[in-house]
């Protein structure tokens, strides 16, 4: 179980080994690729394969609504390569594609591009869910989201 609003939820499964994972990705884990990590982990711990492990990226901020200026902690990943094609700018802001990101970096260690799924769901913009981004924007109480993944 992991708490969110914004935040990505991931959930890794591997069939074959009856392995699962959940993981919480901000904006730091995405940036240090905790998706990767977690893939690391279900092959030398279970002995996963890439090409068994599927995996969603939930409800969560994306670049519709998720940006930054230039002064922002964020501001970081402009000067990184591997971030370009995940930004782009507007006026004088950034917007930010973190489920793709977050995609790509699993694609770059082998999990299969059919095997992930990314939800379209804005937690933004999308009143049916908890923001941590809208919530603080209008003054609200912040409350998170909660995903579960487990085996039966």
């Amino acid at each position: 179980m992991v708490k969110h609003a914004d935040c990505a939820p991931i959930f890794i499964f591997d069939p074959k080994k009856e392995v699962v994972g959940l993981l919480h990705s901000g904006w730091r884990g995405t940036r240090d690729k905790i998706v990767v990590e977690a893939i690391n982990i279900m092959q030398s711990e279970f002995s996963s394969k890439t090409n068994n492990i599927k995996i969603v990226i939930g409800p969560c901020a994306h670049s519709c609504c998720y940006g930054f200026e230039k002064k922002d902690i964020h501001s970081e990943l402009l000067n990184q390569d591997e971030w370009q094609q995940y930004i782009n700018r507007q006026g004088k802001r950034y917007t930010l594609d973190f489920p793709g990101f977050i995609k790509n970096s699993a694609v770059k260690v082998g999990i299969l591009d059919s095997n992930i799924e990314i939800s379209p769901i804005c937690t933004i913009c999308d009143n049916r869910y908890y923001s941590w981004t809208r919530q603080r924007k209008n003054g609200e109480q912040i409350k998170n989201g909660v995903s579960i993944i487990g085996l039966i």
